[in-house]
């Protein structure tokens, strides 16, 4: 059983909403924060990663937080990844987050985008994601989204 579990996305073809054509995409939870149609503006590259918040399992926001630099710091060594965040982030700010700064929040850290709830994630046994459902076997069951 994996330790952590990564989902590689592309975009926009399957999750780009465009404008005026009637559909919204599903909604980004992070606890009822952000709405779902902020996806018809690109980000450029981004991640999701979680923790759990409870007794049983203490070191895993420690793990996340440590993973979320991992990430973050391997991508500012990789040429012009940060420099197209840059642009795609001066954009998402342009045509979204200066009209509507709660739909087209910018959860930016060292110049990445990554999506992390405010608060850990309780497992259980019915929880929508796998990690939830078995919190003794993996920490975290994040994706990417990366420009296509």
């Amino acid at each position: 059983m994996p330790d952590g579990f990564l989902n590689p996305h592309g975009y926009p073809s399957h999750e780009w909403v465009q404008p005026f054509s009637e559909y919204s995409a599903w909604v980004i939870t992070r606890n009822g924060a952000e709405l779902g149609r902020a996806w018809w503006i690109p980000r450029g590259w981004f991640t999701s990663l979680n923790y759990f918040d409870d007794y049983e399992h203490p070191l895993s926001k420690t793990v996340s937080y440590t993973i979320r630099d991992y990430i973050v710091d391997s991508m500012a060594k990789a040429p012009g990844v940060l420099d197209m965040n840059a642009r795609m982030n001066a954009r998402y700010y342009r045509y979204g987050q200066q009209w509507d700064q709660r739909a087209f929040q910018q959860p930016l850290y060292k110049g990445v985008r990554v999506y992390m709830a405010v608060t850990g994630v309780k497992p259980a046994p019915r929880a929508p994601a796998f990690s939830a459902r078995f919190p003794d076997v993996t920490y975290d069951d994040g994706y990417t989204e990366a420009p296509e």
